[in-house]
């Protein structure tokens, strides 16, 4: 839809000009309703990219909305167009429209809307005075981006205390609207309702009644009055103005609500407007019909000269040091061709990665499993929940991450100048070449002959000097039951296991030999098949009888008819244990680099690798032309390709409110301790218990120690903020929170805490305590004790409490189950919901006192969304008279920041931001 602003804003004259010679007998209007017409034909065949979202928070009728967008990238940098989009009924309509002139930005909007004269990685703007008309989806978008990877948000009105409604009359509109708003959303209770016609105080005729038939509204509606069947907060119908009333008055009412609950509206009507407007909607509807019969010839013209038009407009649009859109022009018609198109794709690749010719690079930089999850409201909060998953993503995950591992460890080591793509399908391959580069020649899938479906490689390796290597990873394991029939099932499953592989393998050195096709010196591609559950023995025993399939696998892998081709398959002996796939010893790197060398015939290097081809290639595969995508979540994400993306969508992914289903089934319990090392949900569950306290009227005292208070009050803000549903309740009826800050290793102030909550006369007294063995800071009379006696002050005020309050309710967390009074249900979480395992990992690693006695990390069926990103060491270093250069360190440390997390709309995410700093200090002093 972008496009077809720039369309509009193209000098009339000229098309006029063009077109007058073939439609002169149409007038102007009709002329450039035709034109219209025919854009929207072209913008809807052109492509887009990108990965935006939207956030706008629901607002009550005729109150201002804010709407804010973020972007991938800074714009203000980029200089792109970009558009805020309104949909109704699957039909775009631009509110915001944003594009540059020599640098400045320009922007047009709708009367009712305000915007930011800046942009950045986000805009903002207000929709003024809210009315049903601006409620539904949004999206913000950017020229030339993918519109599948733009994601919505939906604009809702707020339920008031009262049935409402709103009659509008839009001037030449055959129709007029009446929108109903309820004071709940009837979608989800599901209540029947109803729309009445009055004259003066009394109910004429009830013009439209709804009750549900499997949560699906049926109606009654009278003739002059149209319903599409949607409803929630509000309802909107359009009446025809052929009723022959001076004055419209309606209200809405649904069951359960009461007379007083009804507020009427109205619209004053004359009979010689409505019966003008009707002629004006059957002049203005011969016109369209007229027009559309010359539609097709029109859109035909305009398509042979819409390359044309692209370039008039980017002439008066784009200022001339334009980088990201470089053009050529050629006479009179001006097109980008393949070689602009390879030189930009290089240009990105050495902004993307600034070590190209001397480093490895991963992409993405970690891998992401395949995950489900389920999303469920609880206590006004998104919670998702881990679903169980299909047992084979599982271990193909495994395997992939396990083969990944010992690739990085090999490729950093023995410094290997290569790219390792994963996670990659064919269609990817130069996807979204953008619209300046869209009759580029360069070779892609949809020209490659063969169309045989066998899938796609797991692993593709672009290396500097040997070429490429495609890795196809099976995640087959031969351990055997103790069996008589075990082993021959296993050999079995290795036979179709191998010959499904090499079909995958054959296929993807045919697809890379036609990809590479245009290049004058092709790379070498090499195959090779990987197992990483299965030993080198396991697998020459399962191929022993089966001569074809070994013949096969030869032709593969490029050995001599004489030679073994299992010694270039990767196996298990080569990599590490699966069990911790992250630990490589010696022994392992020598196993996996012979390999390596055999695989690879280091004493012979490819001659076509020139560093221009390896340029090349990476910047096809890995370029801003090739964008994959991941399915995380039931959400589609735009894969990352460098660390600052990988680092931004790891701390999103952690972020989310994600409980286990053992973990929502304890929300009900009424006296719980849960017990853990941090970062394992305890705050998040006993916040959301504590909303859902308040939310059934409850008050709630929160007792946090002073050394603790900042990190749990921000974390309880955010899912905890109490806001009545009414303006006028009684405040004496009001649910309150209130914040006690104390020592619980203090015995005088535990005292004073009791005696409050105990003068609290009701009949249920909620509390939820953060962190009771938190040691903080010795009081004098604390000293006395004797070494190694346990305070159990908070044990003893939970025990004194209780017998004053038979009903409580109490919630708490420690990080051991020394404290917990007796006969209280303790809950031990060791499962760290808020760290990806790769820090969890470096954490207990390094002494930074992670986890307590007896927690450990479980061997889950269902995988985390990621392992997430290396943890990065930065060691201090002495020099020889023992000196501390911080201020090295501390370079050191920017230099990594700015290097590989510039700003770029990167995050660490809390856990990672935390275990860097820990393992930075822990390695100092």
């Amino acid at each position: 839809m972008i496009f077809l602003r720039k369309i509009q804003a193209l000098n009339s004259w000229w098309f006029l000009q063009h077109m007058s010679c073939r439609c002169h007998q149409f007038s102007s209007t009709t002329m450039k309703t035709i034109l219209i017409v025919c854009c929207l034909h072209i913008a809807a065949a052109l492509p887009q990219e990108g990965s935006i979202t939207c956030s706008v928070s629901p607002v009550e009728i005729d109150q201002d909305a804010v709407l804010n967008c973020s972007f991938p990238e800074d714009l203000n940098t980029t200089k792109k167009d970009f558009a805020v989009y309104h949909y109704r009924d699957d039909t775009g309509d631009a509110v915001v429209d944003c594009w540059w002139l020599k640098g400045a930005m320009t922007c047009s909007a709708r009367p009712e809307i305000r915007y930011e004269s800046t942009v950045g990685h986000t805009f903002t703007i207000t929709l003024q005075n809210i009315s049903s008309s601006q409620t539904g989806r949004y999206a913000c978008q950017i020229a030339n981006y993918h519109q599948n990877l733009i994601q919505s948000c939906e604009l809702t009105i707020l339920s008031g205390a009262n049935n409402s409604c709103k009659v509008s009359n839009v001037p030449n509109d055959s129709q007029i609207t009446l929108t109903c708003f309820f004071n709940e959303n009837v979608q989800t209770t599901q209540n029947n309702f109803s729309v009445y016609r009055h004259n003066s105080q009394e109910k004429l005729a009830e013009i439209l009644h709804c009750w549900w038939v499997d949560n699906k509204p049926q109606c009654q509606v009278d003739d002059d009055y149209l319903y599409d069947y949607e409803v929630s907060t509000h309802l909107t119908m359009k009446i025809q103005k052929t009723i022959k009333v001076k004055t419209l008055t309606y209200s809405c009412w649904h069951e359960g609500s009461t007379q007083q609950q009804q507020a009427k509206c109205s619209l004053e009507i004359s009979e010689e407007a409505s019966e003008e407007d009707i002629s004006t909607g059957l002049a203005v509807g011969l016109s369209l019909a007229l027009t559309a019969v010359i539609t097709a010839i029109i859109v035909i013209v305009i398509l042979m000269r819409r390359n044309n038009w692209a370039f008039r407009w980017r002439k008066t649009r784009t200022s001339t040091d334009d980088a990201h859109l470089p053009m050529i022009k050629k006479e009179s018609n001006e097109y980008v061709t393949t070689k602009t198109l390879q030189e930009y794709l290089v240009k990105n690749i050495k902004e993307m990665y600034p070590d190209t010719l001397d480093s490895c690079y991963f992409v993405p930089p970690v891998y992401f499993n395949k995950i489900r999850y389920e999303k469920q409201p609880i206590a006004g909060q998104v919670v998702y929940v881990p679903q169980p998953p299909d047992l084979s993503d599982v271990r193909h995950d495994r395997a992939m991450q396990h083969v990944l591992h010992c690739l990085r460890h090999m490729a950093e080591h023995h410094k290997e100048d290569m790219f390792v793509l994963s996670q990659f399908n064919y269609e990817d391959y130069l996807n979204n070449p953008g619209n300046s580069f869209l009759n580029h020649r360069l070779p892609v899938p949809a020209r490659f002959t063969d169309k045989t479906n066998v899938g796609c490689f797991d692993i593709l390796i672009i290396h500097r000097r040997f070429g490429v290597l495609v890795g196809v990873v099976k995640s087959l394991s031969d351990k055997d039951d103790g069996s008589e029939e075990s082993e021959r099932k296993i050999d079995d499953m290795l036979v179709r296991e191998v010959s499904e592989a090499i079909a995958q393998v054959k296929y993807a050195n045919s697809m890379m030999g036609h990809l590479m096709s245009d290049q004058t010196h092709k790379p070498v591609i090499q195959t090779t098949l990987m197992f990483p559950n299965v030993t080198w023995s396991s697998l020459q025993r399962a191929l022993g009888s089966y001569s074809q399939v070994v013949q096969s696998l030869r032709e593969c892998v490029n050995v001599k008819a004489t030679d073994d081709p299992t010694h270039l398959c990767l196996c298990a002996n080569h990599l590490s244990n699966p069990c911790a796939p992250w630990d490589i010893d010696t022994s392992v790197m020598s196993h996996l680099r012979n390999w390596w060398n055999r695989l690879m015939n280091q004493s012979d290097a490819d001659s076509n690798m020139t560093d221009e081809l390896y340029l090349n290639m990476i910047a096809r595969f890995c370029g801003p032309a090739t964008q994959s995508t991941l399915q995380l979540m039931d959400e589609t994400f735009l894969q990352p390709k460098t660390l600052a993306d990988a680092v931004t969508l790891t701390g999103d992914l952690y972020e989310r409110l994600t409980l286990y289903p053992d973990m929502i089934e304890m929300l009900s319990e009424q006296r719980l301790f849960l017990v853990g090392p941090p970062n394992t949900g305890k705050t998040r569950m006993l916040t959301l218990a504590g909303k859902q306290w308040i939310e059934s009227g409850h008050p709630l005292y929160i007792l946090v120690s002073s050394f603790t208070k900042r990190d749990f009050m921000s974390s309880f803000s955010k899912t905890s903020n109490h806001t009545p549903t009414t303006k006028d309740i009684d405040e004496t009826s009001r649910p309150f929170v209130t914040q006690v800050i104390c020592n619980f290793n203090y015995k005088k102030e535990m005292k004073e805490i009791l005696d409050v909550l105990t003068t609290q006369k009701r009949i249920q007294l909620c509390v939820i305590a953060s962190e009771v063995d938190f040691p903080g800071k010795m009081h004098s009379v604390d000293k006395v004790i004797e070494k190694g006696q346990k305070r159990k002050y908070f044990k003893t005020f939970v025990e004194s409490l209780s017998r004053q309050h038979p009903n409580l309710v109490l919630w708490a967390t420690s990080s051991t189950s020394q404290n917990v009074p007796d006969g209280w249900k303790v809950q031990t979480f060791t499962r760290a919901l808020t760290c990806p395992p790769a820090v969890v990992r470096e954490a207990s690693r390094t002494g930074a006192d992670y986890f307590t006695p007896g927690a450990e990390i479980l061997s889950l069926d269902c995988l985390t969304p990621t392992d997430g990103p290396q943890v990065k060491y930065i060691y201090h270093e002495m020099d020889s008279t023992g000196y501390h250069d911080c201020s090295l360190c501390g370079r050191k440390v920017a230099d990594f920041l700015s290097k590989h997390l510039d700003n770029k709309g990167s995050k660490w995410d809390c856990c990672l931001h935390f275990v860097f700093l820990r393992l930075f200090s822990f390695l100092f002093y």
